[in-house]
């Protein structure tokens, strides 16, 4: 049963109201109750992927740029044969080599491409989506709005916050430029309030993140709403007479396994690999070999674990590392500080910094707070805990004193909304 979801359902206004009691009762005749699921935490889904390839003897690296592609050329046709890479933490350069090189760079695909110094026939178009988190505010259902420009937005229970987005605007700048302007949260909170009464001002926004959305250009319709969500692979070979190359255009989380196999099955057929079937269907990430059933395993764990693990943190690492919880409990148990908590109020482990950084390939704050333990999503922590956690990796990382200050001030910067 807690592998399946129920089925959707329509039901009254009364029972609307009464699963969200702030709901405009003004015309409402009753709402579709459906079921999905939610990803509370995208920041280690995404490193799951990456580890368990390694798992599986895939090389992987952190903080390497593709500064060209190795290619020769021959009667008007490239071969590509790898890239020139650079190692951004060293300024190293050196060459990787492949028989086949795929472009899987999400919305800085196309700049990649241009290296070639050959427009490719397929472009993508950009759309830039923002999301704000604002103290929890509504129950714990996500309650979704078609606006008057039939666009939508979700109001979702997230921890003990409400997370409101996404928007979906045309983005024409670099992505390295991306960020959240007072303006796109102050519209998107405006929005929210004219659907839904939080009761927010902008002082209440605790955090706000911008994402950019890579969608396959079809047209010069500049709607990004309206654009395709679908994925494409190409074969450069037959679209742009450049052998050797791949590149993923488009996709999302939902389906970005199936665009992984798809992707193989295409190198496979037009490289002369032999077929292998793909496994990826019934192959969980690492941390989540948990058995048939994740409730039994949950269940199994806080028996095994009475009395050595508080229940609050033990639920907490289960959470965010699935069967590795035990990897930083043991950093945990073989150093009794790592036990505490990096604040007040906080769940998360001064061990799992350590695991950050020696096992999880973290070499800065922001990695720490945004894309291992997440505790960043939350909102910029207080500066006794950005000093904490600068500490600990300082002390495992060799910084100075004059490093560990720079990280927190950058890490503060990259993270505030900007006037424009």
């Amino acid at each position: 049963p807690d592998k399946h979801l129920p089925n959707k359902k329509w039901i009254s206004a009364k029972e609307a109201l009464s699963l969200e009691p702030k709901l405009d009762q003004n015309g409402l005749r009753g709402a579709f109750l459906y079921y999905d699921v939610l990803n509370k935490h995208p920041h280690r889904s995404n490193l799951e992927y990456v580890l368990s390839a390694e798992n599986k003897g895939a090389a992987v690296a952190n903080y390497v740029s593709c500064e060209n592609f190795l290619y020769a050329e021959k009667d008007g046709q490239k071969k590509v044969s790898g890239v020139q890479a650079k190692d951004l933490l060293t300024g190293n350069t050196f060459d990787i080599k492949s028989y086949v090189t795929v472009n899987a760079t999400g919305p800085w695909g196309d700049l990649v491409l241009s290296k070639l110094n050959q427009k490719p026939v397929r472009q993508i178009t950009r759309s830039k989506g923002i999301h704000i988190l604002l103290p929890r505010v509504h129950k714990n259902t996500t309650i979704t709005y078609e606006t008057r420009d039939k666009k939508h937005f979700f109001i979702i229970p997230w921890l003990k916050y409400t997370l409101i987005g996404t928007t979906d605007t045309p983005f024409e700048g670099h992505p390295d430029d991306l960020r959240v302007t007072r303006k796109d949260a102050q519209d998107l909170l405006d929005l929210t309030n004219e659907y839904y009464p939080t009761g927010c001002q902008y002082s209440d926004i605790r955090h706000a993140y911008a994402g950019i959305r890579p969608l396959v250009a079809g047209s010069e319709d500049k709607n990004t709403y309206k654009a395709s969500r679908k994925h494409e692979i190409v074969l450069h070979r037959k679209e742009d007479q450049i052998d050797g190359l791949v590149s993923v255009f488009g996709g999302k989380w939902t389906t970005s396994r199936s665009l992984a196999q798809d992707t193989v099955d295409l190198i496979e057929k037009n490289f002369k690999f032999r077929k292998i079937e793909s496994q990826t269907a019934n192959t969980p990430v690492t941390g989540g070999l948990v058995g048939d059933r994740l409730s039994d395993f949950i269940r199994d764990m806080q028996a095994n674990f009475e009395g050595r693990i508080p229940e609050s943190t033990l639920n907490h690492l289960l959470g965010s590392y699935g069967v590795n919880f035990l990897k930083v409990a043991e950093i945990a148990w073989a150093d009794a500080k790592r036990f505490d908590t990096l604040g007040p109020h906080i769940e998360h482990l001064s061990a799992e910094v350590v695991y950050a950084v020696q096992e999880e390939m973290a070499e800065n704050l922001s990695d720490v707070l945004l894309r291992r333990i997440g505790l960043g999503n939350e909102g910029i922590p207080s500066q006794s805990v950005l000093e904490k956690i600068a500490d600990i990796m300082g002390n495992l990382k060799g910084w100075d004193t004059s490093r560990k200050k720079s990280e927190i001030e950058e890490y503060i910067a990259s993270q505030k909304i900007v006037d424009a």
